[in-house]
């Protein structure tokens, strides 16, 4: 492997990657599609329409919080994430940026101490700051940017966890026949179900992604 790095034909840092998740996200494209087969390995970059205005709002934040949040992969791929989600979960961190529990945490306090993200509540949990949804366009002068309670269940669900009713209400300050309405909600969107190995009914109810 040393001969073969002299040669130029491997590279013992692995940057290689790195730069293609980088240079998609910054010009606004999806991340590469990895397939990966005992014979090879195929990357898919995907020409598609970029997002101009992702990568404006990544300049804004870079000028306001600094460089290194355009110049990081890991953040890149967690800001990217923030783009089109109302958050991000310790666990979806740890498996988009291929980190460790520790390394994940790192990184999300790093964000939260730059300005970049805020923590919901003592969980492990991170949405974009007020002033971070402005500069990239997701809120108005002036408003408060809250993450909604049917958004916060969605991501939930959506990172494979499953809900009940109680702990809704407890995460939102609602009653708990409010969270069930707006699990019902979603049940007749189609995006949740009850779990069928639990309960169908009752405080054990627990609730899955459709």
């Amino acid at each position: 492997m040393a001969a073969m790095r002299t040669l130029g034909l491997a590279e013992e840092s692995s940057r290689g990657f790195d730069r293609m998740w980088a240079s998609m996200i910054r010009t606004g494209r999806d991340v590469p599609e990895v397939l990966a087969t005992e014979a090879y390995v195929q990357v898919v970059l995907d020409a598609q329409k970029p997002d101009v205005e992702f990568v404006k709002g990544l300049a804004r934040l870079a000028a306001r919080f600094g460089a290194e949040v355009s110049e990081s992969v890991d953040s890149l791929i967690v800001l990217w994430h923030l783009n089109t989600a109302p958050l991000i979960t310790e666990k979806t961190v740890k498996e988009k940026t291929q980190t460790s529990t520790r390394e994940a945490n790192e990184l999300m306090e790093e964000l939260v101490e730059r300005g970049v993200l805020e923590p919901v509540r003592d969980a492990k949990e991170w949405f974009l700051s007020p002033e971070s949804r402005q500069l990239m366009g997701q809120a108005g002068e002036g408003e408060i940017a809250t993450v909604s309670i049917q958004e916060w269940v969605e991501a939930k669900l959506a990172d494979g966890e499953a809900l009940q009713s109680a702990e809704v209400a407890e995460y939102a300050g609602i009653s708990t026949q409010q969270a069930g309405n707006i699990l019902r909600h979603l049940r007749d969107l189609g995006r949740a179900k009850i779990d069928p190995a639990g309960p169908p009914r009752g405080r054990g109810t627990r609730w899955i992604k459709a």
